[in-house]
């Protein structure tokens, strides 16, 4: 039975996380494609179908972000610890907590319902707080109720009655923040019902259908198409090459010429 030192082992995880890498850099060149290939439209003017509109974001009904504190419709936050393996040190996630909402989505011709169920959401942190082996009590009020909701000790601990220095811990949050203006790709559906208080808002609502396409960012789309540029190339290329050395390993290792 080969073991995790055994090349062919490392050989097939190169070869099926080249394939990956490789799978989803097409992914991302087809996503891109389509941004490119569709017009922004005016939500007043947008047809049922794909759609990309963007917007300032109002809430249905306001979430809080429970690290920052912020009035948002979708939030991930997370909690990391520094941990030592080996000769190497890394951040280890422990605790996330990911919630959204459905929102309206406004500009100047109108308003539109948007259910971000299902979306594929990409956005860069808006807010990170890092331990530094501070005070309970010098860690912000929002942070140390976090620790303290979801059970992150952050404490000294003894080790052969000696007392160590705390735990290095990390928090990362990223939100749709009230008032953020984001783009929305997805398609537009038949209403579900509109929000109470919301008269104004389009008889029809942006969501996920099937298999189709439904990505939301807070950056605009100029942005977002110059990134998918630079991430196409990068992991089609990787995982061709991740892939290939593989595939290498494994041949060589079972004695294939």
């Amino acid at each position: 039975m080969a073991g995790k030192g055994d090349p062919i082992v490392w050989g097939i995880v190169g070869f099926v996380g080249g394939l990956a890498l490789l799978y989803n850099g097409i992914r991302r060149y087809q996503f891109r494609q389509k941004i490119c290939n569709t017009p922004t439209s005016k939500i007043a003017a947008a047809a049922m179908g794909a759609v990309e509109v963007y917007g300032k974001v109002k809430p249905v009904e306001p979430l809080k972000s429970p690290a920052n504190g912020a009035d948002c419709t979708y939030y991930c936050t997370e909690v990391f610890r520094w941990q030592k393996s080996g000769k190497h040190s890394k951040w280890v996630r422990i605790k996330f907590e990911i919630k959204g909402i459905t929102f309206v989505l406004e500009d100047e011709t109108g308003s539109v319902i948007v259910d971000s169920d299902k979306a594929q959401l990409e956005m860069p942190a808006d807010y990170t707080f890092e331990t530094g082996g501070q005070d309970e009590s010098a860690l912000p009020e929002r942070v140390r109720n976090l620790f303290d909701a979801w059970g992150v000790k952050y404490q000294y601990a003894k080790v052969l009655g000696i007392i160590t220095p705390r735990e290095k811990l990390k928090v990362v949050e990223k939100y749709l923040a009230v008032g953020d203006l984001v783009y929305v790709f997805g398609t537009m559906q038949p209403a579900k019902g509109q929000p109470a208080g919301n008269p104004s808002v389009k008889d029809a609502y942006i969501g996920a259908k099937g298999g189709e396409f439904f990505y939301i960012s807070d950056s605009p789309e100029k942005e977002i198409i110059g990134k998918m540029f630079t991430d196409v190339p990068l992991w089609v290329g990787g995982g061709i090459l991740a892939s290939c050395v593989g595939l290498g390993i494994i041949l060589w290792r079972i004695g294939v010429k």
